[in-house]
């Protein structure tokens, strides 16, 4: 049960993160087509990926800006490498979709193995409550015949103790 919840749960964040990674990076590639907003978008995005560590997706920011300042076929190729762009954050997107995933589906059996641990303890301390029920409503059970039984136990495991001292 817990297993086809986490499952479909995969399956929404996985869409959710593909169409915003989609969306956003779609917006970044537009807004860089006006031509002087766009090569100071296009620094900026480089700049901000560069300091996240994405040192390809900041090249290829820098390398999409330096196109645009060609007319015709500089802006083909800009608009090339935005595609490139945008299946890359795809792609990153659906590897941390994945991880997350593995995670989520991890914490799910680790949680249904300790459910199932804490199911075993239920029935164990059912089963001793029924024991103890059963034998404090029996009308011959006396505290002394416990005391007596309890003190032949113990003087019992004592005898066997000290036989094996002895061996």
């Amino acid at each position: 049960m817990i297993a086809g919840v986490t499952a479909a749960v995969v399956a929404k964040i996985a869409q959710k993160v593909a169409a915003r990674t989609a969306a956003k990076t779609a917006t970044k590639a537009a807004v860089r087509a006006v031509p002087i907003l766009g090569l100071t978008v296009g620094a900026v995005f480089g700049t901000w990926r560069l300091l996240k560590g994405d040192v390809s997706g900041a090249g290829m920011e820098y390398a999409s800006v330096a196109a645009s300042c060609i007319p015709g076929v500089g802006t083909a190729a800009s608009l090339a490498i935005d595609v490139g762009l945008v299946a890359k954050d795809i792609s990153e997107a659906k590897a941390e979709s994945d991880q997350r995933a593995e995670d989520l589906k991890a914490e799910t059996e680790r949680i249904q193995r300790e459910l199932n641990e804490l199911y075993e303890q239920l029935d164990e301390a059912e089963a001793e409550y029924e024991y103890a029920k059963e034998v404090l409503e029996d009308p011959g059970f006396k505290m002394r015949k416990l005391q007596r039984e309890i003190s032949l136990l113990e003087e019992i495991s004592d005898k066997l103790r000290q036989q094996n001292l002895d061996s």
